[in-house]
């Protein structure tokens, strides 16, 4: 119980800590992205000729640079290079003194993935509310043109907010999982840019071999968070993601905790 409590103690520090040092940052820069990404059809925006949807699917669904490679690395900002910032400064051994190991660890691992997660849906969720303010989410005249896409059922119920909240989720799911595997990195390179570009290299390479070796469609991680493959029904679809991106998340931190267990113990650090 001492060491739950310790743990949720770390965590909500270590959250606070990152709003303050890079979540606005991080969220700040979701919506440029995604307006650069669209920065030639802004004035559609302007004149209302296009739904909000038309800027998320181009974005994030159609593959926009800025949205694949970028924002991934946004999801770093926060917090995924503060083990080796602390362990740098030799502020770890102070905080190690004070907890155990493992109870430090999981608190990098836990906070690291919120706080990325959260840092990219804020950003989502930001645009939405400001690009809705001058039109509408979804043109229901123009639904047609999205039909065979996944999603489609969602995007036609109501005014598509139920759609925008499963889009901001999946949002969340990218950035609670480069978030990790950059904390990963960092046990092994503490290189605070080496951090930070992990999520870009990653992904393009990711990408690649998924071209290279045909990876179905259904099966590509990055496609699903993407909203551009599906597998089977929309619940099915969250589903398979979430659980995707939960075990890559867990394995990155089950590798990080027994990294990071070795470095401190044997107070050394490539």
């Amino acid at each position: 119980m001492e060491n739950k409590h310790k743990l949720f103690s770390m965590v909500s520090r270590g959250i606070v800590t990152a709003i303050k040092e890079g979540f606005l940052p991080a969220a700040a820069g979701v919506v440029l992205c995604i307006f650069l990404d669209t920065w030639n059809q802004l004035p559609f925006l302007w004149n209302g000729r296009a739904d909000v949807n038309y800027y998320w699917f181009n974005s994030f669904s159609f593959g926009g640079f800025y949205s694949v490679y970028i924002i991934p690395m946004l999801a770093c900002i926060p917090y995924a290079a503060s083990f080796c910032e602390e362990y740098r400064s030799n502020m770890i051994t102070i905080l190690v003194s004070k907890i155990n190991i493992k109870t430090y660890c999981m608190s990098k691992v836990i906070t690291t993935a919120v706080s990325g997660g959260l840092s990219l849906a804020a950003g989502g969720t930001f645009f939405i509310f400001l690009a809705s303010r001058f039109t509408v989410l979804i043109n229901q005249q123009t639904l047609i043109e999205f039909q065979g896409l996944p999603y489609y059922a969602l995007m036609k119920n109501g005014n598509g907010i139920t759609f925008f909240v499963v889009a901001v989720f999946l949002l969340f799911l990218s950035g609670v999982l480069w978030s990790s595997v950059a904390l990963l990195v960092s046990s092994y390179v503490c290189n605070r840019y080496m951090i930070f570009v992990t999520p870009f290299i990653s992904s393009f390479f990711l990408t690649r071999l998924n071209v290279i070796l045909n990876v179905p469609a259904i099966f590509r991680l990055d496609l699903l968070l993407r909203a551009r493959s599906s597998f089977g029904t929309d619940m099915e679809t969250i589903f398979i993601t979430t659980l995707m991106v939960l075990v890559l998340v867990i394995a990155s931190g089950f590798l990080f905790c027994k990294r990071a267990k070795r470095l401190i113990k044997n107070e050394q650090f490539i």
